[in-house]
C-alpha cells in the first residue's frame, strides 16, 4: 500500500500512521511547507527522496493536491449541469 496524505484541523494528531500508511498534516500548513514536512517524515522512515518532490517507498510520486478551504465549499451535494 502506498503512502497517502490527509489534512486535519485538530490540534492533536498522529503525523504518521504505519497501519494505514497515512501522513497527516495540519490543514493550515502552506503547500510549500507541506512538501517539506512530507519529505522530512519520509526521510525519517528511511525513504530516499529525490532533489525535487516527494516519493513513496514504492517509488511513486506523492501528490499534494491543492486544498479547498471549508468555507469556500458550497455543498456536500453534487450538482449536475447539461443535457
Amino acid at each position: 500500500m502506498c503512502i497517502r496524505i490527509s489534512y486535519t484541523n485538530s490540534p492533536t494528531y498522529n503525523p504518521y500512521d504505519s497501519a494505514t500508511q497515512v501522513i497527516t498534516l495540519p490543514a493550515a500548513l502552506p503547500q510549500a511547507g507541506a512538501e517539506t514536512v512530507v519529505r522530512a517524515l519520509l526521510t525519517e522512515l528511511a525513504v530516499v527522496q529525490p532533489r525535487v518532490g516527494a516519493r513513496c517507498h514504492c517509488g511513486a510520486a506523492i501528490r499534494l493536491l491543492p486544498r479547498v478551504p471549508q468555507q469556500q465549499r458550497r455543498s456536500e451535494q453534487v450538482s449536475h449541469h447539461g443535457a
